[in-house]
């Protein structure tokens, strides 16, 4: 059943990554009072320092959105893969733990391993990785993890049984 936690997978991933998204909006207006401050930083992988003045705001949201969903999606594929094999029985706890350090991992990896020779190859600068501060970063990389971790259940296929939300309750909540 790989084919189906891969498919599963992308729209799970483009999921989380849309909360996460959600996450940048809300906490960008209450620490700077500018919802979109966020997104006109991440749009800069493809739109380039000009979209950071604040006058092309669709553009950025739109840029935002499908950096955020395609990269989700990409990523997303393979955590629910190794994950529905791996964690799928884990308790709550144990789960929020593995989110904590999945997401911990992928901040490492995705701001020291990919954006800082990515981001200057293709725009011209380390927008993200100069304007994003490390916790804003860490914590949205934490809500992706954790979103997908926490959604998993639901998009888990056993081919033996039918599960009822009752059921889906018991296993998301057994031993916290």
């Amino acid at each position: 059943y790989t084919s189906y936690y891969v498919i599963s997978g992308l729209i799970l991933g483009a999921l989380a990554a849309w909360v996460a998204l959600g996450f940048n909006v809300i906490g960008a207006w209450i620490a700077f009072g500018d919802p979109f401050r966020l997104l006109r930083v991440y749009a800069t992988f493809f739109g380039g320092p000009a979209i950071l003045d604040g006058t092309q705001d669709g553009i950025a949201i739109l840029l935002a959105l499908i950096l955020h969903s395609a990269t989700g999606a990409v990523v997303g594929a393979p955590i629910h893969v190794v994950f529905s094999r791996f964690v799928a029985g884990l308790t709550l706890q144990k789960r929020i733990l593995a989110g904590i350090a999945l997401g911990l991992l992928m901040w490492v990896i995705n701001f020291y391993g990919i954006l800082s020779w990515l981001q200057p190859m293709v725009s011209g600068g380390r927008y993200i990785i100069d304007e994003i501060p490390i916790a804003v970063a860490v914590l949205t990389h934490i809500c992706f993890a954790l979103t997908m971790l926490m959604l998993q259940p639901y998009w888990s296929f056993d081919s033996q049984r039918v599960q009822s939300r009752d059921e889906y309750a018991q296993v998301v909540a057994t031993d916290v």
